[in-house]
């Protein structure tokens, strides 16, 4: 089974979503997944110390679903994750 996300990564993750979004809607003529990962490429080089045991794939994937679930995309599969949803609405929802 997968380690859960910690709160302090849950909060990195967040701080950096405005940012995040900013950046895919900027290299949107990449693959999404390439520009996503190189994304959080430099997440992880910026805080190594807290992504020990993430790679640049779980990171990627964790911001995906962080995005869509505080955009208000999706409902939440998962219920410890229920307030975040619709927390940061995109540029276009506001």
């Amino acid at each position: 089974m997968a380690k859960r996300w910690s709160e302090e990564e849950n909060a990195i993750c967040l701080k950096s979503m405005p940012e995040y979004r900013m950046y895919m809607v900027q290299n949107n003529f990449k693959a999404k997944s390439e520009a996503g990962k190189s994304f959080t490429e430099s997440m992880l080089q910026e805080n190594s110390h807290i992504w020990q045991d993430r790679n640049r794939n779980s990171l990627y994937l964790h911001m995906k679903y962080l995005d869509c679930l505080t955009a208000g995309e999706k409902p939440t599969k998962v219920i410890k994750d229920q307030h975040l949803f619709g927390q940061i609405p995109r540029g276009k929802d506001k």
